[in-house]
């Protein structure tokens, strides 16, 4: 890799553009033939995403990271030229970002008489420059040998916990690539399957917690040793044109049934735009602009008119935006397809240079994540618009939440005097679902990037770091109000226990501006603080038994019953905890759909009842009226002629669309907000 900027950015193009499928093969098309029975190919298919699973499995139970136990992980197969036939994954995000290394192994070492490539190699791979998402996002891959013959790639990956450099895990403080530690192009660091101990020295000299590492990169070879395995038992049954005609097979059906289902939604142009409220190092407003233009089979997504690059950490590279989008594409638009590489094949990208969305390589981008994250709640509300017209209607949502304040990584040597990285997972993978065309969002369920990664327990955590919960439960009022409202994220509160100190750090949005938006009159979800409370008196309450302990975070603040000096500052933080100390945390919630007057009372009583909401959220926003408060008892006809009232007060202050947009072309940001926008838009 070239060190002068021109050279970086053309390598770095060269590397990411690959996205879709490559051409096939002679010999791919020649052992593709023994597919043309749908029978044959269903079971080769099967076969592929059992041992995909298979190999998921070994990972998330051998791993050791807090996000690989809780299901942030992807394992699968590849064709022999780096294309991604199938996988078994939490982390679609983590899916589609394998390809474009894996590419770059094969253009550039095959015939490299220094390195070649070989039966039994390990390669690893950890550069965002060479299309991983961040570099705590580490990568494997091992060759698939059949007599001599290469017919396929496994490969593994996962987020660890910390990649060294100048902040716990990802730091908000990193203004350039050279503040964010361990940034490895792809290398190999194993070979006739056996990692090399110099080279995971290397990597292990490079991070704060070098065990977790070492214990999860040995698990990402025995899954993908496994795979390798159970692959070389087709090649041997059936031959090793079954598996590299079956792999392409898989592809073209997809490729082709992909840019089908595109053709089938209505052409037209589809927007939406998102904003930051931070950079990382300081407040300001950025702006995530896309545009779905579809025509045909064809869909181009153009991001023109997103913010300049900023010089905080929040900046990201083209390749980070193409492999977002497929976390909806995958969950959403291709939900009933495969998980491959192919069902980029009807996509175009236009992320201009010099945006935050394609910025300089030299900038930091581990953080990106977060941007390209607020990002994917306007590329999905584009798609929710167009999908909402079409035979696919019951797959549209309101945005769902993510981040909307922190990531929690904890940091120092633990109770069991081992140097330990965590990340207190809920604050990921416990958010809100947006609501649904037909259904309220799910409560604490999700992580953007994975849908199907899980909660870690309380007791199980407790048990890994010196912490103590004194609570988790649904987080109330912080969803978006609607018809059919956003699910609810978690609150908890966490006191540092049984040592002297640890480090913590936060990072996010959402402090001053929705994280989601709603769809069609549903509200955003919250917004909010970071929250510490420190030299608390938590250690003396909890001996004396106090039941007056907060057990939520609005009690936490209004009571005050603990003692101690509280933080109330915006996403971003970094400290040193002592003993006793309290961080006061949520997930994020999802976006409501449909207008909140339509919402049944029903459902806006049993919200109350549950402690979803609050009862000053059922008359202001829902309009309900109780004849009796106590007992909570529905009182229709007056909730109808509030609700009657409330519409008619609506009317009375709209206008007419043209007058709208110059009263509102009036309105500007604050001056400090605007340092970071970019151009202000033209009035209408």
């Amino acid at each position: 890799m070239q060190s002068h900027s021109g050279n970086l950015q053309s390598q770095y193009e060269r590397i990411t553009e690959r996205y879709r499928p490559e051409p096939p093969t002679s010999l791919e098309l020649k052992y593709m033939k023994d597919f043309e029975d749908p029978a044959e190919l269903s079971i080769f298919y099967h076969k592929l995403e059992l041992i995909a699973v298979e190999g998921r499995e070994i990972f998330t139970k051998m791993g050791a990271a807090p996000l690989i136990a809780s299901g942030d992980l992807v394992a699968g197969i590849m064709t022999s030229n780096g294309d991604m036939a199938v996988c078994s994954t939490g982390t679609y995000l983590h899916a589609a970002s394998t390809q474009f290394a894996l590419k770059y192994i094969l253009d550039h070492f095959v015939n490299d008489p220094t390195v070649g490539i070989a039966d039994g190699d390990i390669w690893f791979v950890n550069e965002a420059l060479y299309g991983v998402t961040h570099n705590v996002d580490m990568y494997l891959y091992l060759p698939v040998f059949f007599k001599g013959k290469l017919i396929a790639w496994t490969f593994a990956g996962a987020h660890e916990p910390d990649a060294g450099g100048i902040g716990v895990g990802m730091s908000p403080h990193a203004r350039t690539r050279y503040d964010e530690g361990l940034k490895i192009p792809p290398i190999k660091i194993g070979e006739n399957f056996e990692l090399k101990r110099d080279l995971m020295a290397m990597i292990e000299n490079q991070v704060r917690d070098p065990r977790t590492v070492t214990l999860d990169t040995k698990a990402k070879v025995a899954a993908c040793m496994r795979i390798r395995s159970r692959l070389l038992e087709i090649a041997d049954r059936r031959g090793e044109g079954h598996v590299i005609g079956g792999l392409r097979r898989v592809l073209t059906l997809i490729a082709e049934a992909a840019k089908k289902r595109v053709a089938s939604f209505n052409d037209g142009i589809y927007r939406h735009t998102m904003f930051l409220d931070n950079t990382g190092s300081r407040m300001g407003l950025i702006r995530l602009s896309v545009a779905i233009k579809k025509k045909g089979e064809k869909i181009t997504v153009d991001c023109s008119g997103t913010s300049p690059q900023t010089e905080g950490a929040y900046n990201c590279l083209k390749h980070q935006v193409v492999v977002a989008s497929s976390v909806k594409l995958f969950n959403y638009l291709f939900g009933d397809f495969p998980g491959s590489g192919a069902v980029f094949d009807p996509f175009e990208y236009v992320v201009p240079r010099g945006t935050v969305l394609n910025s300089d390589p030299e900038n930091a981008v581990a953080l990106g994540i977060i941007t390209v994250g607020r990002w994917m709640s306007a590329f999905w509300t584009s798609f929710a618009k167009m999908m909402y017209d079409s035979d696919y209607q019951d797959l549209v949502t309101a945005s769902l939440g993510h981040r909307n304040t922190k990531h929690t990584p904890i940091s120092g040597i633990n109770q069991y005097g081992l140097q330990q990285v965590w990340e207190l997972v809920e604050t990921v993978n416990a958010n809100g679902q947006g609501g649904r065309a037909n259904s309220d969002g799910e409560n604490a369920c999700v992580y953007h990037f994975s849908p199907s990664a899980d909660t870690l327990d309380v007791e199980l955590q407790e048990t890994q770091l010196p912490i103590l919960y004194l609570f988790r439960n649904l987080m109330p009022d912080n969803h978006g109000f609607g018809k059919h409202r956003g699910g609810t994220g978690v609150q908890f509160g966490v006191m540092l226990h049984n040592v002297p100190s640890f480090t913590a750090i936060a990072r996010g949005q959402g402090s001053k501006f929705p994280i989601d938006t709603g769809l069609f009159g549903g509200y955003a979800g919250g917004t909010g603080p970071a929250i510490s409370v420190r030299n608390t008196n938590l250690k003396k309450l909890l001996k004396d038994s106090d039941m007056d302990i907060p057990r939520g975070i609005a009690e936490l603040l209004e009571k005050r019953h603990i003692k101690g000096d509280y933080s109330i500052t915006e996403p971003n933080m970094y400290w040193t905890m002592r003993e006793g100390d309290l961080i006061a945390n949520y997930s994020s919630s999802g976006a409501g759909f449909g207008d909140p007057l339509e919402r049944d009372p029903e459902d806006v009583l049993r919200d109350l009842r549950q402690g979803i909401i609050s009862f000053k959220v059922s008359q202001e926003v829902y309009k309900v009226v109780f004849s009796n408060r106590h007992s909570l008892q529905l009182d229709l006809k007056k909730t109808a002629k509030a609700r009657k009232k409330a519409r008619q007060a609506r009317l009375e202050t709209a206008l007419p669309y043209h007058e709208f947009i110059m009263e509102w072309s009036k309105k500007r940001p604050p001056a400090e907000a605007m340092a970071t926008l970019g151009p202000w838009p033209k009035k209408a």
